[in-house]
């Protein structure tokens, strides 16, 4: 015989419910959110997280919030990508772009705690474990790790383009180089220490020419100066002087092998580029060059070391090398040049290597068995390529503008010249975006550069209104731009390069064998 209970026993003799003393369920069978799932969802995309916990007006709320801030940084970009470009080569708003990525960061934290928050009091309330305090402060550090990679990734690139920016580019528009009173001259090259310098000064030149001593008259510059400050947009021309340096594990000082002139029409999109030989002989030096040399004694290659060893050639000059090679080139062209940069070998390939390389039309066979590379402990690089179309990268390309062992420096001067409109014409904000980074860090390392900051964003937006189809180019090669020869070197022809320039920058300009001109598209060896 069963045992009787008690009455209080009795599953009726309490007047609460039975069920009132389990656990709080809105029904039977209901899923309840895990707490790192939640937070999870709202690390992917925020609000999601609340939602998935139940929270539906607080997950909207955020979704809409971050739908808002996605939607305008698209449609800002769709809208006028190269504004966005030169707002990015800005150095104040790159300080508060780095100030919003804290915020937004911030913000994105909030979310994926409040989701983990919301998940676990719902657990809570409906009797399941919550977990070890140990445990719940684990999982949310591994959340918000995860969440700081992005945008620890954001503040680093950020932070590496405000330091290329500051530290590579100009911070004021260059003035031109005004050389001091009663400044020495300079002895030539081939002088030896036993023989005392000229000190008498140079005195300033006049319209028609530069007055040396002993009567003499150094050519003038054909193109006046513009009035520095008024940026190049406004004054409808820029002229680029883009130079390679020589430069190399295995080699000392800097040798411009590389000299190429790009003026660029900003209200038509037209241009000229205008080749230099790095072995042109006595070109004439500028009036404001401090010495009693009518012209540097040696090939132009050399005068940018030459400079460095005599910065008393340009008393003041920040960069001596740097202003005579500019101030050289300007007056042997009789132009104007704007801003310099210089590339050394290694920023060269990796430049090409950043952008992704980069397409060339091939018009005639390129051969060598090896060039010399600027890597140390790397094998020299072959050049074996057939008339077509090919996409080099960085060390292929440095052996394409380089190599001259079949040909000549002035065969690969038109290598290099293709290769410049090539990297012009497939320029696009998308890929400088993409590349910016991996360009910057080449760019702080590997170039110099005279351009100011507040010139880029201009400079960007002319990218994409190039028209190089359009594009007339010349190099100043022998026979038809040379006076005489020195030494089995050509001399340059002043008078007749001065005049090429002029009718390059005409608006319709001749083109042919006479005049040495052709467009970009016919450009490429």
């Amino acid at each position: 015989m069963a045992p009787c209970r008690r009455e209080k026993d009795h599953p009726l003799a309490s007047n609460e419910h039975p069920a009132a003393s389990k656990p709080y369920t809105l029904y039977r069978g209901e899923r309840q959110p895990r707490a790192f799932v939640a937070g999870l969802f709202s690390l992917l995309l925020p609000g999601a997280g609340q939602l998935y916990a139940g929270s539906a007006r607080r997950g909207l709320g955020m979704l809409a919030l971050a739908a808002l801030i996605g939607a305008a940084v698209a449609a800002t970009w769709l809208r006028d990508s190269l504004w966005v470009l030169g707002m990015l080569v800005r150095p104040n708003v790159l300080i508060a772009i780095l100030a919003a990525v804290f915020v937004v960061f911030a913000l994105h934290l909030h979310c994926v705690v409040d989701a983990y928050r919301l998940a676990r009091r719902r657990r809570g309330r409906a009797g399941r474990p919550r977990g070890r305090a140990g445990v719940r402060a684990t999982a949310v550090a591994l959340l918000a790790c995860a969440l700081a990679v992005p945008y620890a990734t954001a503040a680093y690139y950020d932070f590496r383009s405000y330091d290329l920016l500051v530290s590579v580019f100009a911070d004021e528009e260059p003035t031109d180089y005004s050389p001091p009173p009663q400044a020495p001259a300079v002895p030539a090259p081939a002088e030896t220490g036993e023989t005392e310098p000229a000190t008498e000064p140079i005195t300033e030149p006049e319209a028609g020419g530069n007055p040396a001593p002993g009567g003499e008259t150094k050519p003038a510059r054909l193109v006046e100066p513009p009035e520095r400050g008024a940026y190049w947009k406004e004054r409808g021309r820029v002229n680029l002087l883009l130079l390679g340096g020589d430069a190399g594990y295995d080699r000392s000082g800097i040798r411009t092998d590389t000299m190429i002139v790009v003026s660029l029409d900003a209200h038509d999109g037209t241009g000229a580029i205008f080749g230099v030989p790095r072995n042109l002989m006595r070109v004439p030096l500028p009036p404001s060059a401090q010495t009693d040399m009518e012209t540097f004694p040696d090939i132009l290659n050399a005068l940018w070391q030459y400079a460095d060893w005599h910065p008393e050639l340009f008393p003041g000059a920040k960069k001596p090398g740097a202003t005579a090679v500019k101030e050289t080139i300007g007056n042997l062209l009789g132009l104007e040049i704007d801003y310099y940069a210089l590339v050394d070998l290694r920023g060269f390939v990796e430049m090409i290597d950043a952008v992704g390389g980069v397409t060339v039309n091939v018009t005639t066979h390129v051969y060598d068995a090896g060039v010399s590379t600027p890597f140390p402990d790397e094998e020299w690089i072959p050049v074996d390529l057939e008339p077509g179309e090919h996409h080099l990268d960085g060390r292929l390309a440095l052996g394409y503008v380089r190599t001259r062992w079949a040909t000549s420096d002035y065969d690969r001067m038109s290598r290099q010249r293709c290769l410049v409109g090539a990297l012009a014409e497939q320029a696009s904000p998308g890929k400088l975006l993409r590349s910016f980074p991996k360009l910057a860090s080449t760019i702080k390392e590997y170039m110099q550069t005279d351009i100011p900051l507040k010139a880029l964003p201009d400079l960007i937006e002319l990218l994409p209104e190039l028209k190089t189809d359009r594009f007339v180019v010349v190099s100043f090669v022998p026979p038809t731009f040379t006076a005489t020869w020195e030494n089995g070197t050509p001399v340059p022809d002043v008078e007749l390069i001065r005049g090429t320039v002029k009718e390059a920058l005409r608006a319709r300009p001749k083109l042919g064998e006479e005049t040495g001109l052709a467009t970009l598209k016919g450009a490429c060896g």
